[in-house]
């Protein structure tokens, strides 16, 4: 019994200490990046999220609470026989532009890329792109040594530096979701 009770007392300090780094992180970010963040989301015609693994099934999440809470247009390859086909027939890495494409991104619309990482080719891709049409793109990343690798690819980006892929995917949900109550708080 007392065994057990050390158990659940490490357990339950381990999971305070993964909660403490995630609020400061999200605590810790750029506040200007995270305002602009919120403008492109309100003053965007049409939101588009990228990502992969951990981060795709946030975007997944995070398009379902803008269409459904904010009334705001959000779009996720969510298909996983849309994924198959567009890697069988351009390659993983340009997955993203081909589907972009379908939707003829343009200057109204916002990017939202994620990535643990900041150097998924078909996330740098995918903005490269839609820079190129004159789309905003904003990626939120993790990791130490990905900001200057990744700044020339978007017009903004939240950075979750030194975090690992848990503190990063909690980060990005919780600081998308508070944007997404303050739209609804705003909404009424």
């Amino acid at each position: 019994m007392e065994e057990q009770l050390k158990d659940v007392y490490e357990v339950n300090d381990f999971v305070a200490k993964f909660s403490c780094e995630v609020n400061k992180f999200v605590c810790s970010t750029n506040i200007n990046s995270v305002y602009n963040l919120y403008n492109a989301i309100k003053s965007s015609k049409r939101i588009f999220l990228a990502g992969n693994g951990g981060s795709w099934s946030n975007c997944d999440h995070i398009a379902n609470d803008l269409f459904k809470r904010c009334n705001i247009e959000a779009h996720v390859m969510s298909s996983g026989s849309m994924l198959t086909c567009f890697g069988n027939d351009y390659t993983f890495e340009n997955i993203y532009i081909e589907w972009l494409k379908r939707f003829n991104l343009n200057e109204n619309d916002l990017l939202i890329s994620i990535s643990s990482s900041g150097k998924s080719k078909n996330i740098l891709h995918a903005s490269a792109y839609a820079k190129s049409v004159k789309c905003k793109t904003i990626g939120i990343f993790g990791f130490q040594n990905t900001y200057e690798e990744s700044k020339k690819c978007f017009d903004d980006i939240i950075w979750f530096k030194e975090s690992g892929y848990g503190v990063h995917e909690i980060s990005s949900i919780c600081l998308i979701h508070g944007i997404i109550e303050k739209i609804v708080e705003e909404n009424g």
